[in-house]
């Protein structure tokens, strides 16, 4: 299969956290009865983090997720195949906005009031060889438009703050991590964790490709959206390209962190997507790695 060698070029001079050896973990394969467990007593903690009564819960199943339902609407859903959580509160999106005018917040306290909620609630629990940085914040805003078409001050609903995990130093690509929702008073909203926890010590060392081959895989892999022409730089603009380990969607089953190479491609045009391509970082794969459907989210994002 042909490549174009200037994409190619373009992808290696942009890489990160190479490494030519690498630890490889086998993920916890936990029964239902213990991540169900686990989640429930999560939920009580964010029940009566919001002054609901904990003990009020009912639990249903839908799709392939169990939904912990809580008092006044707030609910907690587990997807079993990968131990990820996500909790809401329920709240209309422009109920406790934290101010009507986005200018004048002082946006670096966030992280902070974050990490504060991460510990409060227990939302994680790093163990050996592992930790949490932060990473980003996003802003959701809103503003209206009055009768003679002047827009009126921009309010600020919401503030998440994202985390990454790191295992053995290397970043974990995927979902956010760790994410928190914040309304005012610093309420949360919603908060969301992707950490398939791993046995402590790892099985094996891989020995790893290099940028140039991590390049060329991915973009063997890009060509095969359209196989009967080179894609070069006229199509397509490289944003982002990692070697790192890769959490699968939430629900998809997963048995190894491994190494892999993470890029992101921007096309070019009206349309404008990015594409996200995620490879094994080994000649020979631990796991096999389906096409991906869902983007990473990156410190290389341009932070707002």
């Amino acid at each position: 299969m042909k490549i174009d060698k200037a994409l190619q070029k373009r992808l290696i001079a942009i890489n990160k956290n190479y490494e030519e050896t690498v630890p490889v973990f086998r993920i916890r394969q936990r029964d239902l009865k213990e991540l169900m467990k686990e989640t429930i007593s999560l939920a009580k903690k964010f029940a009566e983090d919001h002054g609901l009564s904990a003990a009020r819960y009912s639990v249903v199943q839908k799709d392939k997720k169990h939904i912990i339902l809580l008092p006044e609407g707030a609910k907690v859903k587990l997807y079993p195949l990968s131990g990820a959580v996500i909790a809401s509160r329920g709240w209309p999106p422009f109920h406790n906005i934290i101010s009507p005018d986005a200018e004048k917040i002082d946006y670096s306290q966030f992280a902070d009031k974050a990490q504060k909620v991460i510990e409060r609630l227990s939302l994680i629990r790093e163990d050996k060889n592992e930790d949490l940085r932060f990473e980003r914040l996003w802003k959701l805003k809103a503003s209206g438009i009055t009768r003679d078409g002047r827009q009126g001050n921009v309010a600020l609903t919401r503030v998440v703050s994202a985390s990454r995990r790191y295992l053995a130093g290397l970043p974990v690509w995927g979902r956010a991590s760790v994410f928190v929702q914040l309304a005012a008073k610093n309420q949360v909203d919603s908060f969301g964790i992707d950490w398939r926890r791993v046995h402590d010590d790892p099985f094996d060392k891989a020995f790893t490709i290099d940028p140039a081959e991590g390049a060329k895989k991915v973009l063997e892999e890009l060509q095969t959206m359209l196989p009967d022409k080179t894609l070069t730089l006229e199509e397509f603009e490289p944003e982002f390209f990692s070697m790192g380990y890769f959490s699968l969607p939430k629900n998809r089953a997963q048995t190894v962190m491994q190494p892999t190479w993470v890029a992101r491609l921007k096309a070019r045009g009206m349309t404008s997507t990015s594409h996200l391509i995620v490879v094994p970082a080994t000649s020979t794969p631990y796991e096999p790695i389906c096409r991906i459907s869902e983007s990473p989210l990156t410190e290389e994002m341009r932070r707002e």
